[in-house]
């Protein structure tokens, strides 16, 4: 009997280690970026996950002025995470709240804010932000209100 008992708690906290425990990571948001129109938005919503220079600048241009300041990724330690939405004339906008490194996963959490009035024009709603690199990441999973909605692998 004891011999039983101590196997199930070795297993219990066996179990207990394999499961990753989250780390919280800073989500730097990339404001005045648009998504170009040679990228197709599939999806209501599309999901996102850049590690490449090239293939930011083939799906993201600038929106510079003369005041406005746009962050440029490094890709040497970040990676490039975005939600886009198709174009709409209602006022939406996307937010990243946060990030958390799990094992070889990144979950990545937003939010979506609807005002009721509608635009004159249509927008594309969109968040763009970096999130650092883990060494041994292999995925980038998107939450909206806490629940998984899409994965993204590298």
């Amino acid at each position: 009997m004891k011999k039983s008992v101590g196997i199930a708690l070795f297993f219990l906290i066996s179990c207990r280690i394999t499961q990753p425990i989250p780390s919280s990571v800073g989500v730097v948001p990339l404001d005045n970026y648009f998504i170009k129109n040679t990228s197709q938005l599939i999806e209501d919503v599309n999901y996102i996950a850049i590690r490449s220079p090239d293939v930011f600048y083939n799906t993201f241009g600038v929106a510079k002025t003369m005041t406005n300041e746009v962050r440029t990724p490094n890709f040497s330690g970040q990676f490039v995470v975005a939600v886009a939405m198709k174009p709409t004339n209602k006022d939406v906008t996307i937010r990243f709240s946060k990030a958390e490194l799990s094992g070889r996963q990144m979950n990545v959490y937003y939010t979506v804010t609807e005002n009721p009035s509608l635009l004159s024009y249509k927008q594309t709603p969109l968040a763009v932000a970096t999130i650092p690199k883990g060494e041994s990441t292999k995925e980038i999973v998107f939450y909206f209100k806490e629940s998984k909605i899409a994965a993204v692998s590298l």
